[in-house]
């Protein structure tokens, strides 16, 4: 948890927890994406901060241990609802990773080759607690 040391008092920059704590608690997919939506919701309701490239969760009446995250994005589908050749439906890639590949991001889209593609923004898990260090974009 990030702190701020000055002197004798220490301040924590993640703001307190709620006394009462939603019944569902905020958590992350098995392949590693969180939505933007699903962060802003979770924040408004004090059980997610997001600082940078770390995220932390409220579970239990405690924050979790920093989770480290990169921007990403879920492909929706083909915009003009073809058939999907190459597989990017459903896939999460790190933006990056789909730059590197050379696609044209927009801010509700993105075009890698002649395909247009539906996107979900968000972020993808790189490492926290219980999970092993690594690009888990890649999947």
């Amino acid at each position: 948890m990030p702190c701020i040391d000055l002197g004798a008092v220490v301040f924590s920059t993640l703001p307190p927890l709620p006394e009462r704590p939603s019944l569902s608690s905020p958590s992350v997919a098995p392949d590693g994406f969180v939505a933007d939506a699903a962060i802003e919701a979770w924040s408004r309701r004090a059980l997610a901060h997001r600082s940078g490239g770390t995220l932390w969760l409220a579970a239990e009446g405690a924050w979790s241990q920093p989770i480290d995250v990169v921007d990403a994005v879920r492909i929706l589908g083909r915009r003009d609802g073809e058939s999907d050749p190459f597989g990017w439906t459903g896939r999460v890639f790190a933006l990056r990773e789909l730059l590197r590949l050379g696609a044209t991001i927009a801010p509700d889209g993105c075009k890698l080759g002649a395909a247009t593609y539906d996107l979900e923004f968000g972020v993808q898990v790189t490492a926290g607690p219980d999970l092993p260090p690594r690009d888990r974009a890649r999947r």
